[in-house]
């Protein structure tokens, strides 16, 4: 019965997401840059743990786009779902929709 409810819990909160492109930029301050595509209806929470994933950690600056389709991404359209960042190590991580 435990098996059971623990595979499907982890069904609940797979994050479906796929990384179309990254871009890393090294000056004075070390920033990485992602461009993702996400089901429209992604709540916070969970652009908040695709971004901890994604977050490497030795950046300074991390900011990740959010799209509803990889055509958006190809056409260099603005974010259409969210766009979170991260301005310094050890800032906190702002969400813009």
């Amino acid at each position: 019965m435990f098996a059971k409810l623990a595979a499907l819990f982890r069904r609940k909160t797979r994050m479906e997401y796929e990384v179309i492109h990254m871009k890393e930029y090294k000056a004075k301050r070390k920033r990485l840059y992602y461009y993702v595509v996400v089901p429209e209806d992604t709540v916070d929470d969970t652009l908040l743990q695709i971004f901890n994933e994604l977050d490497i950690g030795s950046q300074d600056e991390v900011t990740i786009w959010f799209y509803k389709s990889d055509d958006e991404v190809r056409h260099c359209l603005p974010y259409s779902v969210a766009m979170l960042a991260r301005k310094g190590k050890g800032e906190p991580v702002t969400v813009t929709r």
